[in-house]
């Protein structure tokens, strides 16, 4: 399995053009919690009990004077509770180019992830890949445009099988306000198709949706005495099975400061909300409705102490949902956990 999550991302690998000059760095951290977590009563988790996260993630990096390359592996798994047991692994694998031209850059980026959860009655297994290209054109004075474009497929296992094949594009024009901060604008357009294989009274059925996801999106970063970074998108959906006015919400903030050189204070919102009218011709557990590539939802505070330059401690707190399918099923609840970080990066000339 981990082999072939390598096959597809290591490509990047060769293709590196080398310059005169060529830096490649090794940077790896790995990420131990435990505490305590509260289930909010809507998912699969039905108490309180003990968590404890783990979080590696190892990069290769090239670096020239004009084109960057990085293969990356990132392996979490999480378990809650120990008496009825709600597991989960996340294994993503990613490659990244990256070229700087006169008035354009360029790039791109294969993703190949691997999810598993598993509980006493359920037991999904996710399979994601993406791939994405991106370009910056500077023709306009202080008004860069960046637009990426790209596939991607999920396909999802249970007792049923969910698969979505979709392609993108994502364009924003970029306003540098000041040398600290910058502010995006521009639009969302999604093209999905998705299939299911379900079991309806002892008989294999599939079953077909189709549909668009657009709408307008905003940014803003500021970085100096503090970081704000704020990404919004306010999408649209229209599908087969669902009517107008169906939308969702999608938001990324993160906000933060250094105090005294140590410590460090960070929020956290990563989260999708979706508001789906439901089609008349629409069947509970039968027609497919969109389920998102990213399942996870988080709300959280973090609090750091930097005990030297590769080790962290800290203490988080917050709320998380993870969408497992559409509507249906989710992991989600309230924590709270102390973890350690170790952290480092080799570079070599």
């Amino acid at each position: 399995m981990i082999f072939r999550l390598f096959r597809v991302t290591f490509v990047f690998h060769f293709l590196i053009i080398f310059s005169s000059q060529v830096y490649s760095q090794i940077n790896w951290h790995l990420n131990s919690e435990v505490g305590i977590f509260k289930s909010s009563g809507d998912g699969i988790l039905k108490k309180e009990d003990l968590l404890t996260r783990f979080d590696g993630f190892l990069e290769y990096e090239y670096d020239t004077d004009i084109r960057n390359v990085s293969v990356t592996l990132r392996v979490r798994p999480e378990f809650y509770s120990f008496k009825s047991p709600v597991n989960s692994i996340k294994i993503k694998a990613e490659g990244n180019y990256f070229q700087a031209e006169e008035n354009f850059n360029w790039g791109f980026n294969l993703t190949r992830q691997i999810n598993f959860f598993n509980n006493d009655v359920a037991d999904f297994t996710y399979d994601i890949f993406t791939l994405t290209g991106s370009g910056t054109w500077f023709y306009f004075d202080k008004l860069p445009v960046s637009t990426n474009a790209g596939y991607a497929y999920q396909k999802i296992k249970n007792d049923e099988e969910y698969n979505v094949d979709l392609i993108f594009i994502d364009c924003k024009l970029l306003d540098q306000a000041s040398a600290n901060m910058k502010f995006g604008y521009g639009f969302y357009l999604e093209r999905f198709f998705i299939t299911n294989e379900i079991l309806l009274q002892g008989t294999k059925t599939g079953n077909e949706n189709d549909g668009w996801r657009f709408g307008p999106q905003v940014s803003f970063n500021y970085l100096r005495e503090f970081i704000v970074s704020v990404d919004y998108k306010f999408l649209i959906q229209d599908s087969r099975f669902t009517k107008y006015f169906s939308y969702e919400h999608l938001i990324r903030f993160i906000a933060g400061k250094i105090f005294f050189t140590d410590w460090s204070v960070f929020l956290l919102v990563d989260y999708n909300s979706f508001f789906l009218k439901k089609a008349d011709n629409y069947i509970e557990r039968v027609t497919p409705l969109y389920t998102s590539l990213n399942l996870e939802n988080r709300i959280s505070l973090k609090i750091a102490y930097e005990l030297s330059s590769n080790i962290e401690v800290y203490t988080k707190s917050g709320y998380f949902k993870d969408n497992l399918y559409e509507d249906k099923f989710s992991l989600e609840g309230w924590n709270a956990t102390i973890g350690i970080e170790l952290s480092r990066g080799i570079l070599n000339d």
